[in-house]
């Protein structure tokens, strides 16, 4: 298929993405198709193209899944959150529908591919977010096993039963969770570390009233715009994680007897909060009562009070 059939049959069968052309030539490709119960396995090949799924694309089709790309023949890079993955024959990376995102393939290609629900791999966002930030090695070990088994399965599909199929895509994400799970990053993982690095600055820091957003682009010799895109798939800002730690930290002190000679200004200024007033805002904001509300709970030391008032998990765990 090619130009606008192929668009057409790829928007169908892949939730809205549009394949786009790489200079004069008109996309063109194939691709074959497995329903494994939860998961769906694909073989997908084509000419130099872009595959684009745009904000729009998943305000009119939305999407909960994530999709692996294995590569068969050739390389591709994928481009999601500011964050750039190449993918070369032999490797595999994990990219979410959820979000916008770009698929661009060089040359002549063919690839493998696994989609499957958010939920079924079975691993916790922050293991996930991670594995998105490179690719995998798939010519041995779990991911040569897990290649072998797409492969398989397309080519298989017209012999298989509802039931026989829906235990291979168990098999598949078994087999995914492993590749994941085991394999060395197949490339380093700055962005990673990186991440690890911020937040562990951020927590070193609290009580600096200056520690903010602008500060610790600056402290990581970068400007505030590479900041956000650093965590644009994380759970919250580095300004969200900033404010969470210190409130609690005000509030474990607001519940502690041995600080109760202490102003509650004197305790918001220990966590960076110079200004009672904006304090008194964010703690309303945040538990519904205000600072001497609160502290008053607390104090009272009653289980249920102690319980409502119990600290969240912090947004990066």
């Amino acid at each position: 298929m090619k130009g606008d059939s192929w668009r057409a049959h790829v928007q169908s069968v892949f939730a809205g993405t549009t394949p786009e052309r790489v200079g004069t030539r008109e996309p063109l490709g194939n691709v074959c198709q497995a329903k494994l119960g939860l998961v769906e396995a694909f073989n997908v090949a084509g000419n130099p193209q872009v595959f684009v799924r745009s904000a729009a694309d998943i305000g009119r089709i939305g999407s909960d899944h994530l999709k692996v790309c294995l590569q068969l023949r050739g390389s591709a890079i994928v481009c999601q959150g500011g964050r750039e993955v190449a993918i070369e024959q032999g490797q595999l990376a994990v990219y979410d529908t959820g979000k916008p995102y770009s698929l661009s393939f060089g040359g002549m290609w063919s690839c493998a591919v696994l989609t499957l629900p958010r939920h079924a791999l079975g691993m916790r966002h922050q293991a996930v977010a991670a594995a998105m930030d490179h690719p995998f090695p798939a010519s041995d070990g779990a991911g040569a096993v897990l290649a072998e088994f797409l492969v398989s399965s397309v080519a298989q599909r017209d012999r298989l039963q509802l039931d026989t199929a829906a235990r291979m895509g168990d098999a598949g994400l078994a087999l995914l969770g492993a590749t994941l799970a085991n394999a060395e990053p197949a490339a380093p993982a700055p962005a990673s570390t990186l991440r690890l690095e911020i937040l562990a600055f951020v927590r070193a820091h609290l009580a600096d009233p200056h520690l903010s957003h602008a500060s610790v682009a600056a402290a990581h010799h970068m400007s505030a715009r590479t900041l956000d895109r650093l965590f644009a798939d994380e759970p919250c800002t580095v300004a969200d994680y900033i404010r969470h730690l210190r409130l609690e930290g005000v509030r474990r002190d607001l519940g502690d007897p041995s600080q109760a000679h202490r102003t509650i200004a004197s305790l918001a200024s220990g966590w960076g909060f110079a200004d009672p007033a904006h304090f008194s805002r964010l703690c309303r904001a945040k538990y519904g009562l205000s600072p001497s509300q609160l502290r008053a709970d607390l104090a009272a030391g009653s289980v249920a009070a102690r319980a409502a008032l119990a600290p969240e998990t912090p947004p990066f765990g």
